[in-house]
């Protein structure tokens, strides 16, 4: 009970923060930009007309699939964890929410598999100017199950550019890829079986001493898998 008590908690906390950011947002700017965003959200469509959108210059955009079903999302705020990092909060017409935090999954709502909460470390490993190899702990609350405090080892290695992803318009071997594995630990570090995330892969720009995710690919069970595209296509010439 106790559990259930500080998750529920954990939910109330983190809608308050995201609310008042909106908020914050709104008061800092002439509209709010979730406000301004509610109205240019693109539903489900073909792969076609969703890649051949017109789209809003004055909109962040991303391009999400679902099991491979596209979809664009708009950017409705930033919002920030407990260390002041930003979190890209990205919308969709059927209500999903899509956290972002450095190119990686932060949070997941509307879905049949959810993960309320993320928490990432202080220091996490740089994209591209850090060993080939890196690891790093993350923390995550899942529903349904009330799988809370989910404590997952994740080690990051390069790889070479893959084939068969979503990426759009843009060659794999335009960008540099890193793949990421996670295994389920105990508070001391041991081993805790077999329940940890699928194995995640993120495509990154690097120019100009910046390196950004600019597509990704996260499965959160074996039956729901994202990937996500800056939209448009950026590569290391835009």
């Amino acid at each position: 009970m106790t559990s259930v008590a500080h998750y529920l908690r954990t939910l109330l906390a983190l809608a308050t923060v995201s609310l008042a950011s909106a908020l914050l947002l709104g008061c800092a700017q002439s509209q709010s930009a979730a406000l301004v965003t509610a109205s240019h959200l693109a539903a489900r469509d073909s792969a076609a007309k969703i890649d051949a959108a017109l789209l809003n210059p004055s909109i962040r955009y991303l391009r999400v699939t679902v099991n491979r079903e596209p979809a664009l999302l708009a950017l409705g705020f930033v919002d920030v964890d407990a260390m002041g990092r930003p979190i890209e909060v990205w919308l969709s017409a059927d209500r999903e929410v899509l956290r972002l935090q450095a190119g990686r999954l932060a949070g997941l709502i509307g879905t049949a598999i959810e993960w309320r909460r993320v928490m990432l470390p202080a220091q996490l490993p740089a994209w591209g100017v850090s060993p080939d190899k890196s690891a790093f702990l993350r923390i995550r609350d899942e529903m349904p199950g009330y799988r809370i405090g989910l404590r997952e080892q994740m080690t990051r290695i390069s790889i070479a550019p893959p084939q068969g992803t979503e990426l759009r318009q843009l060659a794999p071997e335009a960008l540099q890829w890193f793949e990421e594995r996670a295994s389920l630990v105990t508070e001391d570090g041991e081993p805790a079986g077999s329940a940890a995330a699928p194995v995640a892969r993120y495509g990154v720009k690097q120019g100009a001493g910046l390196s950004e995710v600019v597509y990704a690919e996260q499965c959160v069970s074996a039956e729901i898998c994202l990937t996500w595209q800056t939209w448009p296509p950026r590569g290391p010439n835009n």
